[in-house]
């Protein structure tokens, strides 16, 4: 069935956009840390409508039962035995991927890059010899030295901060294109299927038109009958 296929091919490209609506409020988010903008543009919701999930018509989902669910010894029994498994299950993941997460850290060089992004974060302090000169105190050739040194970091800093804003706003760019991208090549194939509909529709219009033509005809003719 073609349109039970296009619910299921939704389905997957909503995916795709939540992966990359996720990566949006990331990158938004660290831009804001950054003291950058953001693009200003909104991040909509998206999902099925409720008509495109006819079998949940009959489903109650839990919080829309007031009462308290009666839950049995044997089952409560059976979920514990289940969470037991489930957090022994993770357990023994986490002790065999823990060598190979740790190796794959230190080749990828993921330590040092989450530093240095880290870096960008900080706020430098101010040091004190520059609180004096702007207080209009005459500082000494030492602390001259340090203002200067100050000057210098908070300039980097600045300049790190700028490329990491453009880097993002790019990322940012090509996020929202992608997502208008599955937008657009979901929407041809609705066209495309409506457009096939009203060509099956317009011909059994046509044929049902037929159908009514050949009935009044023969009717016509049955009375012409009885006329004569």
């Amino acid at each position: 069935d073609k349109l039970k296929s296009l619910v299921s091919y939704k389905r997957g490209e909503l995916e795709k956009v939540k992966e990359r609506q996720v990566r949006i409020g990331e990158i938004e988010t660290e831009l804001g840390k950054l003291g950058a903008a953001s693009d200003g543009e909104p991040t909509l919701e998206m999902g099925l409508h409720p008509d495109e999930e006819p079998e949940k018509l009959l489903e109650v989902s839990d919080d829309e039962v007031s009462a308290v669910k009666y839950v049995s010894k044997e089952e409560k029994a059976r979920l514990a035995k289940l969470e037991e498994e489930r957090l022994a299950r993770e357990a023994a993941a986490a002790g065999d991927n823990l060598g190979q997460r740790g190796l794959k850290v230190m080749m990828d060089g993921t330590l040092e890059m989450k530093k240095a992004e880290d870096e960008i974060f900080i706020e430098l302090v101010k040091p004190e010899a520059l609180l004096r000169q702007e207080a209009g105190e005459e500082l000494s050739d030492d602390d001259k030295a340090l203002v200067k040194e100050f000057e210098d970091k908070q300039k980097k800093l600045t300049t790190e901060r700028e490329k990491r804003s453009k880097g993002l706003l790019t990322e940012l760019a090509k996020l929202r294109l992608e997502i208008q991208d599955i937008c657009n090549n979901f929407n041809e194939r609705v066209k495309t299927l409506r457009e096939t509909r009203m060509v099956f529709d317009g011909a059994l219009y046509e044929s049902e038109l037929l159908v009514i033509r050949l009935a009044q005809a023969r009717q016509i003719g049955r009375a012409s009958c009885r006329e004569r």
